[in-house]
């Protein structure tokens, strides 16, 4: 059985393949899926999710069809929200402007 220590040099080891520091909130949240993901299916086996058979992964970790798929739920929860809001509590009306 490994010791603590030595998931953690495995994990500097395969996030190290990267060495540029995230820049902003996208790449802060890939790289704390990769981690989680590195720390929980890869160091610990316990293989929690697993996407390499899907297109466009990432180290198996993440996938572009359900990205899209979430960037798609978020929106709409996001603009239900503001119109809960609006019904509910009489906030102002929602309005967008995509470009």
């Amino acid at each position: 059985m490994k010791h603590l220590y030595e998931y953690i040099n495995e994990i500097m080891d395969i996030a190290s393949v990267n060495h540029a520091e995230p820049q902003n909130a996208k790449d802060m949240f890939l790289a704390n899926v990769r981690n989680a993901g590195l720390v929980l299916n890869i160091c610990l086996g316990m293989a929690v999710w697993d996407y390499s058979t899907l297109p466009g992964n990432l180290w198996g970790q993440i996938c572009l069809p359900f990205s899209a798929l979430w960037a798609l739920l978020a929106g709409f929860a996001v603009v239900l929200d503001d119109w809960l809001r609006y019904w509910m509590f009489g906030e102002d009306r929602p309005h967008y402007v995509l470009f």
